[in-house]
């Protein structure tokens, strides 16, 4: 048997009492899990990107889309694919079944389900990279990050 994964659910509290509306969901994630002891730990939601982090995000395309016209012309979405695809980002493969050439292509996954800290270590590396090619620093501090 796999060993069961973890599971994340909303919850909140009301008058002191735990209040579970996706209790199917979680009942359902256990059903098959083995009889035995297991932790659950309760948090306060932490949203999943600021919209500082946002704000900052967005702006340091604009400044690329303006610093990029007489370089590669890109439009700040179009920074936003490659920035995606650079640093978060998969390969995907897929194989030929009559040929068994194996393609191959790397997506960006949408930058909107990453942690504050995750989307703060993406952030990172997009300023490092548009400071390193037009020796622009766009500074972004987030204290409560």
């Amino acid at each position: 048997m796999r060993k069961p994964q973890p599971v994340t659910v909303g919850v909140y509290v009301k008058d002191g009492k735990l209040k579970v509306p996706s209790r199917a969901v979680l009942l359902a994630a256990v059903k098959h899990w083995p009889s035995g002891a297991y932790e659950m730990t309760l948090a306060p939601f932490e949203s999943r990107r600021r919209v500082r982090q946002n704000n900052a995000y967005w702006r340091a395309l604009g400044e690329a889309e303006k610093l990029a016209r007489e370089d590669c012309g890109w439009t700040k979405d179009e920074w936003h694919v490659y920035f995606a695809q650079k640093y978060n980002g998969k390969v995907l493969s897929d194989t030929d079944p009559t040929t068994g050439e194996v393609t191959e292509v790397r997506v960006g996954l949408t930058t909107t389900k990453l942690s504050v800290e995750d989307f703060s270590v993406y952030l990172d590396h997009v300023l490092f990279e548009i400071a390193e090619r037009y020796g622009v620093v766009i500074e972004f501090k987030d204290e409560a990050a």
